[in-house]
């Protein structure tokens, strides 16, 4: 994993590393993850927005591309909770812009 120059890289099996050692072998929820780390960011969305929405936005905050889908479906729970009496976003006002 280190190398005589001092440079670092990930062993090609990190995935299932992170799963067994950091997870204990059960996925994380992203929704649960995406609603903490973006608790205080902005979203723009058209229509009524939801939790996958929240799910999308940590894939791409966290570079969870398309083409990581096989990483990201290995790390994380993407199940949605049946039983939520409560709206996932709250309407913002709009930006206040100040002319200099």
């Amino acid at each position: 994993m280190g190398r005589s120059t001092g440079e670092y890289f990930l062993p090609r099996d990190h995935v299932g590393r992170a799963l067994s050692e950091l997870l204990y072998d059960v996925p994380v929820s992203a929704l649960a993850l995406g609603a903490y780390f973006l608790r205080n960011d902005g979203f723009i969305i058209a229509g009524t927005p939801g939790p996958s929405d929240l799910i999308e936005a940590f894939r791409l905050r966290f570079d969870y591309p398309d083409d990581a889908q096989e990483e990201f479906a290995i790390l994380f729970n993407v199940d949605l909770p049946t039983n939520v009496d409560f709206d996932w976003f709250a309407q913002s006002d709009p930006p206040v812009t100040l002319n200099s």
